[in-house]
């Protein structure tokens, strides 16, 4: 038995501290990748047997001599740093892999890269040719005086990779805990990084999301060092990245209000939430009356949020009326709120930061990142509580800041009274308890998306192709084209419709083999500027005398 807690113990820590990893042999995968499972066999383990094996006495000295050690600062820093190098790695293999997607990807870096050809921002893939027609990324506008010179995917990647990992180092290191070392330090760290949402949201593409919590954040630091203009700034970025913010900002003013934190006098205080619940307002019916019909009449009065809302009316203001008014719609949000995936989703979410509720202060904190994950779960959609998307981002921010201020309050007292051996062993097990929830780690993302020669080879090609030729592709490969001028979006490409568009059509035609829709299209008798496994990619119109491709 000693030596089963032995082996599964020295297993489990291999996997939690490497993030698991994962080998494809063809198309049979070796996956030691899964961080949760390792993680509830630690901490059942651990919990029962870990005083009573060498291996068990090993890990929890080891843990005591990590949690305090003078240089613990210095480690936890670079275990931050390593983790988000390694995820902006994994979103750059992931990219090269062919295997990222123009409906979430293209949106916003061809805006980014041509702000000012054609329509402000523009989106061919968008119905409304522009991104400000799905999302009002107002806040990302100063993001193009650098990309439109640098139109480089990887740029991007690197830049979502910062707005989320300055800010919450940031958090981490100078907010509640700013004087705290050692344990505080490493358990704000793995509280905070077992998030799967925060991680998985820097491999999904870059998503305006990225801005609303940069500026949450810089608003809750402001708001922690006495800071108005800093907190209006953050605020204002916040409210210009997406039209949904406004519903979340105005309860900014319930930590405003009533937590003791803040260096401010009552009637500062009352001012701060007042004007935030105005400014929020005021843009939330700016952006929903004004902004989205203008950028998308195609849906003039339809919204991204009210898509996501339905089944109870077309606009905001009908959406509401209907959940006040129609008693059948409280029975169908009470069904989305008690749902098997709603329940999971608040579990993963709220399990490993459960000092949130034995401390009113950290509460207070939450609130508003707790509207907007019952924004996601009442809204019914399964991509919103999905934990896979970018969807959690802006609510992310108050949920790190509310358990920082549970750890300073709640949980470092409680360990402090422990005899040290206890103390270690119910950190441990605390560890363990948020790392359970949190699937996969960066190394597994990495190493499941390393592309191989072939998809390194068709990415150089894509990119090698002279971008002010317009493209003709499908949804999917258009990722990989954003630096283009104008981008076709086809699926499929080869109906009759689209052949006989080819007629007039000039530029490249980019076909993919991974998908049958592309690998049956019809294709000239003619050599190909570029094929292999994954892609051909064709110059139109095709010039007489080409040569043909071989038999």
């Amino acid at each position: 038995m000693v030596l089963t807690f032995d082996f599964f113990a020295s297993l489990g820590v291999l996997i939690l501290l490497s993030g698991g990893f994962v080998h494809r042999f063809g198309g049979v995968y070796v996956d030691l990748a899964s961080v949760d499972t390792a993680a509830i066999l630690s901490f059942v383990l651990l919990a029962f047997m870990g005083n009573q094996s060498i291996a068990g006495s090993r890990i929890l000295s080891g843990l005591r001599r990590l949690l305090d050690h003078p240089k613990a600062g210095i480690h936890t820093r670079i275990f931050f740093s390593v983790t988000f190098s390694l995820l902006f790695a994994a979103h750059v293999a992931k990219h090269w892999s062919l295997d990222t997607h123009g409906f979430d990807l293209s949106f916003v870096h061809q805006a980014l890269f041509h702000p000012l050809r054609g329509p402000f921002l523009p989106a061919d893939i968008s119905p409304s040719g522009s991104a400000l027609g799905e999302h009002l990324l107002f806040g990302l506008i100063p993001l193009t005086l650098i990309t439109s010179w640098i139109r480089v995917d990887e740029l991007i990647f690197l830049i979502q990779t910062l707005s989320i990992a300055l800010p919450l180092g940031l958090l981490v290191f100078r907010g509640p805990l700013r004087d705290r070392r050692g344990l505080a330090l490493w358990l704000a760290l793995i509280l905070t990084l077992s998030n799967r949402s925060l991680r998985n949201a820097l491999m999904f593409d870059f998503r305006e999301d990225c801005f609303a919590f940069l500026g949450f954040s810089i608003a809750l630091l402001s708001l922690h060092r006495g800071r108005i203009a800093g907190y209006a700034s953050g605020l204002i970025l916040a409210l210009l990245s997406k039209e949904h913010i406004p519903l979340i900002a105005p309860f900014l003013a319930v930590p405003i209000l009533f937590s003791r934190d803040l260096p401010f006098s009552k009637r500062t205080r009352i001012r701060l939430a007042v004007g935030t619940v105005v400014i929020s307002g005021l843009y939330l019916i700016v952006a929903f009356k004004v902004l989205l019909p203008y950028f998308n009449p195609i849906v003039s009065k339809a919204s991204p949020l009210a898509y996501r809302f339905k089944e109870f009316g077309s606009t905001p203001s009908e959406i509401l009326f209907n959940l006040i008014t129609v008693p059948k719609n409280w029975v169908i949000l009470g069904s989305n709120l008690l749902n098997k995936q709603a329940v999971i989703y608040l579990l993963m979410l709220l399990l490993p930061r459960f000092a949130l509720f034995f401390s009113k202060e950290a509460f207070l904190w939450a609130v508003p990142g707790l509207v907007l994950f019952g924004l996601n779960i009442l809204s019914g959609h399964p991509g919103q509580t999905a934990m896979i998307f970018h969807y959690d981002l802006a609510g992310i921010p108050f949920l790190v800041w509310g358990t920082l201020v549970g750890i300073r309050e709640v949980l470092l007292p409680a360990l402090d009274r422990l005899e040290s051996g206890l103390r270690i062993k119910r950190t441990a097990l605390l560890l363990l308890l948020a790392l359970s929830v949190s699937d996969k780690w960066p190394l597994f993302h990495l190493t499941f998306n390393l592309p191989d020669l072939e998809q390194i080879r068709a990415h150089s090609a894509l990119l090698s192709l002279d971008p002010e030729v317009p493209v003709l592709v499908n949804s999917r490969l258009s990722a990989q084209v954003n630096a283009h001028d104008r981008i076709l979006v086809r699926d499929p490409p080869c109906s009759s419709r689209r052949e006989a568009e080819l007629g007039t059509f000039s530029g490249y035609r980019i076909l993919d083999h991974r998908l049958p829709r592309d690998s049956d299209c019809p294709v000239p008798d003619v050599a190909p500027l570029f094929q292999n496994r994954e892609i051909s990619i064709y110059r139109y119109p095709i010039e007489a005398g080409s040569a043909k491709l071989s038999p």
